[in-house]
């Protein structure tokens, strides 16, 4: 917003605004309503003069605004999204969408250039001041597609997100259907995500980190730049939970339900992080080619081959790794244990080896292969494991209760002058960060165990005592009547009260069970006749036609000759045929 002039436009086309679409990031669409604009237009400009909202609520919710605020930028970054999603608004407020599209514009700058290029590109089809400025409110995802952002560092972004949080905040539902009226659009809850969210911003762990860029220019499937037309290139941002958080599926799917160990998992991830970075090469970098397998050391070959024999680069836009030199960088498992941990241990495994050289040898050959694995990616001689024996536990507790280290550095230093390489391994201070916390919650679980002893004790006895009076009593007579075990069994011989129906002379029940009889035996018979082993067939009731080869079927259609039974040999191939030639002359003597 630059002038009255433009001010005056926008509220002439507020009629308008009804039902028109912005975004929130780049996918989400969201509808202002004309009586919530101009709070996104407030919110603008009280991102530049943040302190013109700093009241006694806004202090008291939000906290005091520091008067220094450091850049230092954060090694890993999180995520716009979800930073912004942190606080939860009710979802028909009626300043929701205007809340969320005004902290949105308060996150991200702007790249100046890009969008007066984007400006003048508009301006030269037609469109005014007014309309360019009405397209970035409601249409937010075009220009997200057209022109670079970024997340400026915390002396910035904490006054911007700031203003916006104040502003809206405590903006009242004007939605008459709501179920409570006039509700604010921060609850309680909210506003200690706010605040939280402002220490965030102060930490760094929001802004974009210095010098990377997270812009390149979309290609279409087949490597060519993609523009509008309005001829303006389009972009595609790697910034995001999109782009980012889909490696996690990746890996599910590689591991899949196998269970594998260190080295194993470290080529799987090896194997995954080549073909990854090859397809994102394919699909990002210009006029990267398209290989249709992943082998590059097979490409270096043949550009070498096809160089060294022509003088021709076969693939001008591809990076051969032998042509640089291998630098000291790892991936996988690493070291990240720092010097002095290293010189502890060193000077452990010294004092292992003057007490017995023989034993400390035999204890590196027992260790597992996944255990030598870590040695030799550490460059160590004993691996670093979390704590997992039960003399580790015991040693843990040991030194708790002593009060022997202060933090987690120094209770790894003093850990070290335990370590034996059986039973006691060496502990990085990852690893006792992890399992203090386990150990806090199993003491809390044994003193609140110890604590309610005593009433533990009383209930146990109570309910014994009701046991034993429950049992000294005399079982209570049921009202109700009782039906015996079990009914009595008839016996065989006993006469029946009325004679049996008969069937053709015999009882029911004796016809029932001879028909039974009768049919399994039939079926019994049948299944033994149909079931004939190899030879043992039953003799033909007439002589089978003998069998003849297709030359003498062919000869014998055609009424050349009437072959005896025993002249043809029988089905063969075409030239084997000892009656007839291929022209259907007949052989000499049929032989």
């Amino acid at each position: 917003m630059e002038g009255g002039q433009e001010d005056d436009g926008d509220a002439s086309s507020d009629d308008e605004a009804e039902g028109m679409s912005s975004t929130l990031g780049d996918d989400v669409e969201i509808t202002l309503k004309p009586a919530t604009i101009g709070f996104v237009r407030a919110a603008k400009v009280a991102c530049d003069d943040s302190l013109s909202l700093d009241t006694a609520f806004t202090r008291e919710k939000l906290g005091a605004v520091p008067k220094n605020i450091s850049d230092t930028p954060t090694a890993v970054p999180g995520d716009a999204f979800h930073f912004m999603d942190r606080i939860k608004v009710p979802m028909h407020h009626s300043f929701r969408k205007a809340y969320f599209v005004a902290l949105t514009e308060a996150w991200y700058e702007w790249n100046e250039e890009d969008l007066e290029r984007v400006k003048v590109a508009l301006r030269g089809v037609g469109c005014s001041t007014a309309d360019i400025e009405q397209k970035m409110m409601f249409q937010r995802g075009w220009f997200a597609q057209r022109v670079r952002r970024c997340v400026p560092s915390p002396s910035i972004q904490y006054h911007r997100v700031r203003a916006v949080l104040a502003l809206f905040g405590n903006q009242k539902d004007e939605n008459t259907t709501s179920r409570v009226k006039s509700a604010p659009l921060f609850h309680d809850g909210a506003w200690k995500r706010a605040k939280l969210l402002l220490n965030s911003i102060l930490a760094g762990n929001c802004a974009d980190p210095p010098n990377v860029d997270f812009y390149s220019q979309k290609l279409d499937s087949k490597g060519v730049p993609m523009i509008d037309e309005l001829e303006l290139q389009l972009l595609d941002c790697s910034r995001g939970t999109n782009d980012t958080e889909c490696v996690h599926k990746q890996i599910v799917a590689t591991f899949g339900s196998w269970v594998c160990g260190v080295k194993m998992a470290d080529c799987l991830l090896g194997e995954f992080r080549h073909r990854y970075n090859t397809h994102i090469s394919e699909r990002r970098r210009l006029n990267f080619p398209k290989l249709g397998h992943c082998d590059g050391w097979l490409v270096d070959k043949l550009q070498h081959l096809v160089e060294l024999n022509s003088g021709i680069i076969l693939h001008p836009h591809w990076s051969n790794t032998s042509d640089y030199v291998s630098t000291p960088e790892t991936f996988g498992t690493t070291r990240i244990h720092d010097d002095s941990l290293e010189v502890a241990l060193i000077e452990q495994i010294k004092n292992l080896k003057l007490r017995d050289a023989a034993d400390f040898d035999l204890v590196k050959k027992n260790l597992s292969r996944d255990q030598k694995y870590i040695m030799k990616c550490m460059g160590v001689e004993l691996p670093f494991l979390p704590v997992t024996t039960r003399e580790e536990k015991d040693l843990f507790s040991r030194l708790i209760r002593q009060g022997a280290s202060v933090g987690h550095d120094a209770l790894a230093l003093e850990w070290m002058k335990h370590v034996d390489g059986k039973n006691i391994f060496p502990k990085l201070p990852v690893y006792i960060r992890t399992y203090l916390t386990k150990y806090h919650k199993s003491a809390s679980a044994r003193k609140s165990a110890a604590i309610a002893e005593s009433g533990m004790a009383i209930i146990k006895k109570i309910n014994s005592k009701n046991a034993t009076s429950a049992s000294s009593k005399e079982p209570a007579v049921s009202s109700e009547p009782t039906l015996p075990p079990s009914l009595p069994v008839r016996s065989p011989d006993m006469p029946l009260p009325f004679p049996p129906p008969r069937v053709g002379g015999e009882t029911v029940m004796t016809h029932v069970t001879n028909s039974v009889k009768k049919f399994a035996a039939d079926k019994k018979e049948s299944t033994v006749q149909l079931k004939k082993g190899h030879g043992k067939r039953s003799s033909d009731a007439q002589p089978r036609k003998a069998r003849r080869c297709f030359r003498c079927v062919q000869q014998e259609g055609k009424g050349v000759a009437n072959l005896l039974p025993d002249e043809c040999r029988g089905r063969r191939a075409r030239n084997q045929c000892a009656m007839f030639n291929e022209d259907g002359t007949r052989k000499c003597g049929g032989v």
